[in-house]
């Protein structure tokens, strides 16, 4: 509260020495003192605080709850998305600057973002609510990938029986594969992951929120910065077969055959917000349509939401496949950077974690 104009004192002496009535110029600072302090505090957390329950974590974000639960409290502002040219890597393809660019500014108001991607565990018990098929007739659950790169993963005969064996689906509901509880899923189409998130209050990340929590507001090359380190196997799930097949890169050796605990590789955490596995393990889902060419053609850089906001039916796009971020753990270089981005079918099978509007 404001101190009362009548004998209000700063040190036991009236504010303008006159009977105790307030300096208009003191009582404008006292305003904004006391109304808004984090509104007149522009920087890291370690310098502006948190609001009361939420804890400053190394990278100078306010973080809210604890383990898998966690979010990270993104501030509005300006950053650097997409990339001109691909990182200095003998994989760097020629795609890379074409569906990646040109780097552009874009503006974000502030938001929440999951620290974890959703873990099989978590979205196991979101089945077991909701049930493996929405009410409109939407699939939450698919077998998705390639028996040489996951052979846990055994085909169904038919969409309908569920074969999976990861997250396994019977009368009995869902269940995980034991040891696989928090390694991320791998197995959720994208009607999925946007229920599982509509049901915890939340929503899928824009691809430009996503990018954001990972390059930091200087748009870094990877999660970890904008150099590929000799120790990439502490950093990230990537592969070793592919480098292992490139003897200018360094060995994976990330000590996984597959998929890994979300939280397996904290040298790896974005510095540009703190988010983890963001790089490698799995690709997520965000809640854009993919165009390839979107941002050569957009003129939409204040809170974008992809092509048609993101609803689809879309003009010019004819099927409807939504972006996927991060790379998987068959991936490498440029593959796991920050503005790497592709795309799966709706109904494919991706990981993903929930944004929130601030």
């Amino acid at each position: 509260m404001l101190p009362s104009e009548e004998g209000s004192t700063l040190g036991g002496a009236p504010l303008d020495g006159h009977a105790g009535r307030l300096v208009p110029g003191v009582m404008l600072v006292l305003y904004l003192c006391f109304s808004s302090p984090a509104a007149a505090c522009e920087g890291p957390c370690d310098v502006c605080g948190c609001p009361d329950g939420e804890l400053c974590n190394p990278y100078g974000y306010c973080e809210i709850g604890t383990d898998l639960g966690a979010m990270i409290r993104i501030p509005a502002g300006e950053f650097l998305m997409g990339e001109d040219e691909p990182p200095e890597l003998p994989d760097a393809i020629d795609y890379y600057p074409m569906c990646f660019g040109p780097r552009h500014e874009v503006y974000l108001g502030s938001f929440l973002i999951d620290r974890f991607p959703v873990t099989n565990g978590e979205y196991a018990l979101f089945l077991n609510e909701a049930g493996p098929v929405g009410a409109d007739g939407e699939v939450y659950i698919v077998g998705f990938g390639q028996s040489w790169c996951h052979p846990f993963i055994t085909y169904p005969e038919a969409i309908a029986d569920w074969s999976v064996y990861v997250i396994s689906i019977d009368g009995g509901g869902a269940t995980v594969l034991e040891g696989a509880g928090r390694h991320p899923v791998i197995q959720a189409t994208w009607q999925g992951a946007h229920h599982f998130c509509e049901l915890k209050g939340r929503r899928l990340c824009t691809e430009a929120e996503w990018e954001r929590a990972a390059a930091g507001t200087e748009g870094l090359t990877w999660p970890w910065g904008n150099t590929w380190p000799a120790d990439v196997g502490e950093h990230a799930n990537c592969s070793d077969y592919w480098m292992a097949s490139l003897p200018d890169l360094p060995i994976c050796s990330d000590g996984y055959n597959q998929t890994s605990p979300v939280d397996a590789f904290p040298k790896g955490r974005a510095l540009g917000s703190g988010c983890q596995d963001m790089a490698g393990n799995f690709d997520e889902w965000v809640n854009d349509l993919w165009d390839c060419h979107y941002y050569e053609t957009s003129v939409t850089w204040m809170n974008p939401k992809g092509p048609c906001e993101g609803e689809f039916p879309c003009a010019g796009i004819s099927v409807e496949s939504r972006v996927v971020k991060g790379g998987r753990e068959i991936d490498n270089g440029f593959l796991l950077a920050n503005a790497a981005r592709s795309s799966v079918g709706s109904i494919g099978g991706a990981g993903f974690r929930c944004c929130a509007d601030d």
